[in-house]
């Protein structure tokens, strides 16, 4: 958190004409980085709101079409993964437009054959990687393990809930694991979950779980023969 607060002095995030194509393209890597690290490297799914300064920049449609007239796949690659990030869907024109670019890139023939080309023509083998992992990394669908931000420290004033997700403390989730042990006694489960609504319910299968979950960890491999 302490290291995000530098972001402050360049935020807002300066236009492209008041930077030119290298001094832009730092700014945009930084953006998507700064998304990667809020989304665990792209695992869990991260509103819009929760980074409005790296969305706009990265979210707008002239960001990837710039990438796409440049031909740098490593910067369209990051571009598109962190809309994917964002909830674009997969039919969104950015997401169209910038798979389409990196499918067309992929190379046909020669000694490159099936991968990508690199910026600047670079020639080392770490270049030709990262070229690829970001243009695969794009290519595919995320499934997402979550909801972001992965610190909650870094979650904005509304926490979690407009995505869907409810932050509760450990001692929170006991309680209520202790009280779904206590109603579902007797074989009373059934007639118990019937009453309460989805969200209950799931929230108290959500509690279960973390509680085995906690068991299983406090377990060692001399526990099991």
């Amino acid at each position: 958190a302490s290291v995000v607060a530098w972001l402050d002095g360049l935020r807002p995030y300066a236009a492209f004409e008041q930077l030119g194509w290298e001094a832009w393209l730092d700014q945009a890597t930084l953006a998507c980085e700064v998304v990667h690290a809020f989304s665990r490297g792209g695992e869990l799914r991260l509103r819009p709101s929760v980074l409005p300064d790296e969305y706009k920049l990265l979210g707008d449609a002239s960001c990837i079409a710039r990438c796409a007239r440049r031909r740098d796949v490593h910067l369209a690659g990051d571009v598109v993964r962190c809309l994917r990030v964002f909830g674009l869907p997969k039919d969104d024109a950015r997401i169209v437009r910038g798979c389409d670019f990196l499918a067309a890139s992929q190379t046909s023939s020669g000694v490159d054959e099936g991968g990508w080309p690199t910026r600047d023509g670079d020639v080392t083998s770490y270049a030709a990687f990262h070229a690829a992992a970001k243009a695969v990394g794009a290519l595919y669908e995320p499934d997402f393990r979550g909801f972001g931000p992965a610190l909650r420290e870094l979650a904005p004033a509304d926490g979690f809930a407009a995505c869907g997700a409810v932050l509760r403390d450990d001692a929170a989730m006991a309680a209520m694991a202790s009280s779904y042990k206590a109603d579902a006694h007797d074989g009373e489960e059934r007639r118990v979950l019937a009453s309460l609504s989805l969200v209950e319910r799931a929230t108290r299968r959500l509690a279960g779980l973390l509680k085995w979950h906690a068991a299983m960890q406090s377990r060692s491999i001399d526990d099991y023969d």
